[in-house]
């Protein structure tokens, strides 16, 4: 078959912040696994959107307190 040949490209994981009440995508960060800690990655995530009077629910890799000590100095409830 004719056409221009499709190029692969490296697989990309993603980080989201969702809000489900609304069905909105707030933000969404792209890393390379293998070269980023998805950790950080959600994290900057989260200060970036530098949101008030909301709830984030996580998986257990970001359930370690000591991971979020700094934001709670910045009045963010963990």
């Amino acid at each position: 078959m004719g056409g221009t040949p499709k190029t692969a490209l490296p697989p990309q994981d993603r980080a989201a912040s969702l809000s489900h009440q609304r069905g909105l995508v707030l933000g969404l960060k792209m890393m390379s696994n293998k070269q980023e800690s998805e950790i950080t990655v959600v994290r900057d995530l989260i200060e970036l959107l530098d949101l008030t009077g909301v709830v984030f629910t996580f998986d257990a890799l970001h359930c370690q307190k000591k991971l979020w000590q700094p934001l709670s100095s910045q009045g963010m409830t963990i």
